[in-house]
């Protein structure tokens, strides 16, 4: 990825859901009414109206750090080939007019970068990405081990490949050094916006993206009366069992019977269920189905609910977290975010050029 060349202002101010989704719960377009789901104190209004400029944004959330300039190539990525078809669509749903395969498609698409873009994954994805590191190092002695043993039977090895780069995301920020006068490798991972974006690129052009839009996806509607909120984690995916209860951390996208849903407007939502054929799945639900989709929605936000209107005693059936340390530690985060993710991108560059200087003086 080159530095932005063509004097074009990079994009700071990111946006993770995107405005023109938002204002789908708009009444006047211009803010919504916001249900904060952790506060410092109870005595905070249960309702507020946030401006659609301000709701779901995290400066340089996507932004990356090249070559010692800051680029936004993924910012507008997600806006040429995610953003501006969906919105397209969003508005032939809102006025009624009948949706196409390709239109459904492209939903499809929708769901899964949002799925993957909010700070709600990027805190799950740091998570995992650490216990899968863990794992992994925990092999290499065997890996190593078993490589020593073939090698000495002559076996074959495939030459080793460089990872697979989706453009405009990075690779995984992975380091391996060789200590050959004390025999010691060490390996590690940087953990953060470089290794978060790779994930983005990796779930949604991979074999988890592909099997997602296999899936039979439709729209569906509420019943009378009732309507969908949002959040700024809308793309969920959720189990339902027969108590009602519900499961939406670590649930898996592929588990049979798993509902993936994302609302559209207040009115309509993108729905599948894992497994389920076409004429399985109701075009208007069942007030059950209804309300278990918003408790998903709930269940699955980050820090925020989005209504069309105020709900009177939300509290009562969505409580809100009362908490100033997480309050903090979040100002915090987002604080140093900018500074933080540049400088371990640029410590990250700097040891790539010197291992490609070393490997190419051997």
């Amino acid at each position: 990825m080159s530095p932005n060349t063509n004097n074009k202002q990079v994009t700071h101010h990111n946006h993770f859901v995107p405005q023109f989704y938002l204002r789908n719960w708009s009444s006047n377009g211009n803010s919504l009414w916001d249900y904060k789901l952790v506060v410092e104190d109870d005595r905070e209004k249960t309702w507020r109206t946030t401006s659609l400029k301000t709701a779901c944004t995290w400066n340089d959330l996507y932004t990356q750090r090249t070559a010692g300039s800051d680029v936004d190539d993924i910012e507008n990525y997600f806006c040429d080939e995610y953003e501006a078809p969906a919105s397209a669509i969003l508005r032939k749903i809102s006025s009624g007019a009948a949706l196409s395969k390709n239109d459904i498609n492209c939903l499809v698409d929708f769901w899964l970068i949002q799925h993957f873009r909010t700070p709600a994954y990027l805190i799950k994805n740091a998570k995992l990405t650490e216990e899968v590191f863990e794992e992994i190092t925990n092999q290499i002695p065997d890996i190593v081990s078993k490589y020593f043993y073939e090698k000495e039977l002559g076996i074959a090895h495939p030459v080793a490949h460089k990872p697979e780069q989706f453009y405009p995301f990075p690779v995984q920020p992975i380091e391996a050094d060789i200590d050959f006068e004390t025999g010691t490798i060490t390996s590690s991972i940087v953990l953060g916006r470089a290794s978060f974006l790779s994930s983005i690129a990796s779930f949604v052009n991979g074999s988890v993206g592909n099997r997602v839009r296999n899936f039979n996806w439709t729209i569906v509607r509420p019943p009378r009366e009732h309507f969908f909120l949002t959040s700024d984690n809308p793309a969920i995916a959720f189990g339902a069992y027969k108590d009602n209860k519900i499961e939406v951390d670590g649930i898996g996208l592929g588990r049979r019977n798993v509902t993936l849903v994302l609302p559209l407007t207040p009115d309509a939502a993108l729905f599948t269920e894992v497994g389920a054929l076409p004429f399985d799945i109701p075009e208007q639900l069942s007030v059950r189905q209804c309300e278990l989709i918003n408790q998903a929605i709930y269940r699955g936000a980050y820090r925020h609910i989005f209504s069309k209107k105020k709900i009177p005693n939300i509290k009562s059936n969505y409580p809100r977290v009362i908490s100033r340390a997480i309050v903090e530690e979040d100002r915090k985060l987002r604080e140093n975010w900018a500074s933080s993710q540049a400088a371990a991108e640029e410590q990250h560059e700097a040891w790539l050029a010197a291992r490609n200087g070393t490997q190419g003086s051997e």
